[in-house]
């Protein structure tokens, strides 16, 4: 089942899929941290970060597949292209995980401002409620970060086990 589509691997595609939404729905949790522009990102936000944590899942689980299926990291594979799809494979792990905690922060968060907007004018002000939504967006603009960070480096490894496992190859213009 996550092996491929139409004869060409998952994992490639799967993993464009979350190197996208992944920043975009960290790029939401930013927004959504500026009270003017909160209330505009309350629908999309939720929505980006289960997508992108559907994405990573389906990254994950295609990665496992094309593993035991002989590709990069075959059993008589090894050197260096081994021991980097072996540490792409934990960071995408790691990321998975990421993925869903702040998939969850979107949605209490998304909930909580909801919350506040749903109340009718003529009740007071929720504190508590207030500083729910403060805290969480702090905590998505450090899951933003994490994201980015995260995405990079598991991308970055996937890459260079492609096109570079070694390490010869210079891609930079500097003459």
């Amino acid at each position: 089942m996550f092996d491929s589509i139409d004869g060409l691997p998952l994992h490639p595609l799967a993993s464009h899929a979350a190197v996208v939404l992944l920043p975009l729905a960290g790029l939401l949790g930013l927004v959504f941290a500026v009270p003017r522009s909160r209330r505009w990102a309350t629908v999309p936000l939720p929505l980006t970060a289960l997508g992108a944590a559907l994405a990573a899942t389906v990254a994950v689980r295609s990665g496992r597949a094309l593993q035991e299926a002989g590709g990069l990291a075959a059993s008589g594979l090894g050197g260096s292209v081994g021991s980097l799809v072996q540490e792409h494979s934990e960071l995408g792990n790691l990321l998975q995980i990421l993925a869903w905690v702040y998939a969850a922060l979107a949605l209490l968060a998304a909930g909580v401002q909801l919350a506040i907007t749903q109340r009718p004018q003529s009740e007071p002000r929720s504190r508590p409620l207030h500083l729910s939504v403060l805290a969480l967006s702090v905590a998505l603009v450090i899951g933003a970060l994490a994201l980015g960070v995260q995405t990079y480096r598991v991308g970055e490894l996937g890459a260079r086990a492609v096109w570079n496992p070694a390490g010869v190859v210079d891609y930079s213009t500097d003459d």
